[in-house]
C-alpha cells in the first residue's frame, strides 16, 4: 500500500497530540517520507544547537589578579569566550607564587597552566591567542574555543621601558638579554669568519616558571635548567611485563642455579631469552595462565646479562593459608609489594601510588611481622617531613621529638592499631571469640561484677575452677600494642643527618613532599648490619640482618608544591630504574570506602 504525503493540517495535529516523529522534507522523485529514527533527530538537534552555538556572539573577559589566584584553572572555564591577561595581572602573579599558603600554592598552579597553553604554540602565534584548551587534548565537538590573549609590549617598547613593571629582576635581566643577543647578531653581521648565530641560537636558561612564561610572552626561547621535563604518566608504571602460558617453551636455555642453597635453590630459576632485553631487576613477570589454571607471577632478582636472568615465583599471600597474622594482600599489586619488602637482599624499597591504596600499612605490615616472626630488625623508624595541608601551619607543639611528630605521624599510629588487632585475633582467638560487648561491659563497671574468672555451670570441682579462665582480649591487645610501641622510634628529617641504621626498619612517609636533600640524608644512612649470631650447638639466634628503608609517597598528594623543579620523589624513582638494591612497586587499588575513590576524583 503507497504511502501518501500528509497535509499541513495533518502535520499540525499530530504536532498537537505529540506525535513529532514524520519529518516533511522534499525528497527524490516518488520516493515517500519515512518515519525519522532516534538517531536522526539526535542529529538534527545537534546540528540546530551548533547553528546556535556559531550565531552566539562570543565575549572577552579581562581577568584581575585574584581570579586565577582563587581558582587555578579558571583560564579553562570560560568556554567559547575570550580572555586577555593584562601585563599588571602577571607581575602580581609573580609576588603571589612564593609561600605556603592556600593562594600561593593556586598562584603556582595558574602559573604552570599559563605555561603549559603558551608552551604548546609557536612564538609568533602567541599575539594571535593561544586556544583556551588543555595542550595534547582535542577540542570538544560541537562546541567553539575561546582564546587567551596577553598585553604585553614588543621588544622595541620592552627595552624602552615604557610600561609598568621595567624595574621587576626577571624583566631588568631579559632586557639585558634581549641587548647581548641584538649586539652579537650585528657583530656576526659586520663580516666575522665565524659562522653566525641565527636569532632562535640565543636561549634564555632559567628554572623560575614565571620567568619562563615572561621570555615567552616577549619572544624569546626559553628552556628549563633540565631540558627533559619528567614524564610522570611514563616514570610512575607498574613494572609488569605480561607473556603467554607457551612462554617457557620459547626460551632458548634454561640453566640451573648451582651456587643458590636452601629456599633459593627451590625458587630461583635462571632463563636466557631475548625478551628480557627490556626488562630491569626487581622487575615483574606475569605468565599467563590456561584454561582454569591461574596466572603466575615472578620477580627479576638478578640480570646477569642482557638475556640472562634469575627469576623467584611469587608467594600468593592473597590466600588466607599464607596469611601475615590474620592479615592478607588485597591485590596482585598489594603481593608484589610484600614480595620486596620481605627480601632482604633489597634494601631499599619505594612504594608509590594514589590516595588509600595502603603504602603505609603495608610497610608497617611487613615490618612488624617481621621483626616478631623472624627477629629480623632491632626497631622500626618513622619519619615524614612535615608539610601541612592548607593555609596555616600548626603551632608549635610541646615535648620532646615524638610528641612534636605525633601530629603528621598519627597514620602510622593508626595502622599500628589495626596491626595490633589483626595480631591479638590471630594469636589469640580463645580472648577474641570471649570478647565482652560494650553493653556488658558497661553493666560490669556499674554493677561493680568484674571477676571474669568463672568455673563451668554448675560450680567447679575437685579444684578445676581456674581450667576455664577466659582470656581477656584488652590485656592481650595492650600487650602486643605495648610491644609494638617499644620497638618504634620517630625521627624527625632535620636530624637525621649523623645517624646511622644498622638493623633497623625504616619507614620515610609520605615523601611526595620530600626534598632532594631530605632524601638523600636518609639514602646515605645505611650501616654494614649485622652478621649471623649461633649458639654453641649452631642454633641461629640472630639470623643476618641488613637495614631496610622503604619510602612511600604519592606524587598526586604533593602539598609543598614546588615552584622550580619536579618532584624529589618522582626524580628518585626514574633515576633508580634497574638497580639490584631498589625494588619499585605501585600500589592502584583504592582499599578505603568507595567514596575515597569518587571524591578524589572530583575535587
Amino acid at each position: 500500500m503507497s504511502q501518501t504525503k500528509p497535509n499541513r493540517g495533518t502535520v499540525r495535529k499530530r504536532k498537537q497530540n505529540g506525535e513529532n516523529n514524520v519529518t516533511n522534507f522534499k525528497g527524490t522523485k516518488g520516493e515517500s517520507p519515512v518515519a525519522s529514527t532516534g538517531i536522526e533527530v539526535a542529529e538534527r538537534v545537534a546540528q540546530n544547537k551548533k547553528a546556535k552555538l556559531d550565531q552566539f556572539p562570543a565575549k572577552e573577559f579581562t581577568a584581575d589578579t585574584n581570579v586565577p589566584v582563587s581558582f587555578a584553572g579558571a583560564l579553562l572555564s570560560f568556554v567559547e569566550h575570550d580572555v586577555r591577561m593584562p601585563w599588571h595581572v602577571l607581575l602580581e602573579l609573580d609576588k603571589f607564587k612564593v609561600g605556603l599558603k592556600t593562594e600561593n600554592m593556586l598562584t603556582r598552579m595558574a602559573i604552570n597552566l599559563m605555561l603549559r597553553l603558551v608552551e604548546g604554540v609557536r612564538m609568533d602565534v602567541i599575539h594571535e591567542g593561544i586556544p583556551l584548551i588543555e595542550p595534547g587534548t582535542k577540542a570538544p565537538k560541537n562546541r567553539k574555543v575561546g582564546k587567551l590573549f596577553f598585553n604585553v609590549p614588543t621588544q622595541e617598547e620592552f627595552l624602552q621601558g615604557e610600561f609598568d613593571g621595567s624595574d621587576h629582576p626577571d624583566l631588568i635581566i631579559l632586557r639585558e638579554f634581549i641587548k647581548n643577543r641584538n649586539t652579537q647578531l650585528k657583530k656576526k653581521s659586520n663580516g666575522s669568519k665565524e659562522k653566525p648565530r641565527k636569532k632562535n641560537d640565543f636561549i634564555f636558561i632559567s628554572r623560575d616558571k614565571m620567568a619562563r612564561l615572561f621570555a615567552l610572552l616577549l619572544g624569546i626561547p626559553a628552556q628549563d635548567f633540565r631540558r627533559v621535563s619528567l614524564d610522570e604518566k611514563k616514570v610512575l608504571t607498574d613494572r609488569l611485563h605480561y607473556f603467554p602460558n607457551s612462554f617457557w617453551n620459547n626460551c632458548m636455555e634454561e640453566i640451573p642455579d648451582r651456587s643458590a642453597t636452601g629456599n633459593a635453590q627451590k625458587s630461583i630459576r635462571v632463563f636466557k631469552n631475548r625478551a628480557f632485553r627490556g626488562i630491569n631487576v626487581n622487575e615483574f613477570i606475569v605468565l599467563a595462565g590456561d584454561a582454569g589454571s591461574p596466572e603466575r607471577h615472578f620477580r627479576v632478582i638478578k640480570k646477569v646479562s642482557p638475556e640472562v636472568v634469575h627469576l623467584r615465583e611469587l608467594k600468593d599471600y592473597r590466600k588466607k593459608s599464607n596469611a601475615l597474622r590474620g592479615v592478607v594482600a588485597w591485590n596482585e599489586a598489594q603481593n608484589r609489594g610484600i614480595d620486596v619488602l620481605f627480601d632482604p637482599d633489597v634494601p631499599v624499597v619505594l612504594l608509590y601510588g594514589d590516595v588509600g591504596t595502603s603504602k603505609t600499612f603495608l610497610a608497617e605490615l611487613a615490618g612488624y611481622y617481621q621483626m616478631m616472626q623472624f627477629n629480623r630488625y632491632r626497631s622500626i623508624v618513622a619519619a615524614r617531613v612535615p608539610v601541612p595541608v592548607g593555609k596555616k601551619e600548626l603551632a608549635e607543639v610541646p615535648g620532646g621529638v615524638e610528641e612534636k611528630m605525633r601530629p603528621w605521624l598519627q597514620g602510622f599510629y593508626d595502622n599500628m592499631t589495626i596491626l595490633a588487632h589483626y595480631f591479638t585475633r590471630d594469636m589469640f582467638p580463645e580472648a577474641t571469640s570471649k570478647k565482652p560487648m560494650p553493653f556488658e561491659e558497661l553493666i560490669q563497671s556499674l554493677t561493680g561484677n568484674t571477676n571474669k574468672q568463672k568455673g563451668k555451670k554448675g560450680g567447679a570441682k575437685n579444684g578445676s575452677e581456674n581450667k576455664d579462665v577466659s582470656i581477656d582480649y584488652d590485656l592481650c591487645f595492650g600487650a602486643i600494642q605495648g610491644w609494638m610501641k617499644g620497638r618504634s622510634e620517630v625521627v624527625h628529617p632535620s636530624t637525621i643527618r649523623s645517624a646511622s641504621f644498622f638493623d633497623q626498619y625504616v619507614i620515610l612517609d609520605e615523601a611526595q613532599d620530600a626534598r632532594r636533600d631530605v632524601l638523600k640524608a636518609f639514602l646515605t644512612r645505611f650501616g654494614k648490619g649485622f652478621e649471623e649470631v649461633l649458639d654453641r650447638d649452631g642454633k641461629v639466634l640472630h639470623e643476618a640482618t641488613r637495614p631496610k628503608l622503604v619510602i612511600t609517597g604519592s606524587v598526586q598528594q604533593i602539598d609543598n608544591h614546588i615552584a622550580d623543579g619536579d618532584s624529589a620523589f618522582a626524580r628518585l624513582i626514574a633515576d633508580s630504574v634497574g638497580q639490584e638494591s631498589v625494588a619499585q612497586v605501585m600500589l592502584t587499588e583504592c582499599t578505603r570506602d568507595p567514596v575515597v575513590k569518587f571524591f578524589n576524583k572530583i575535587l
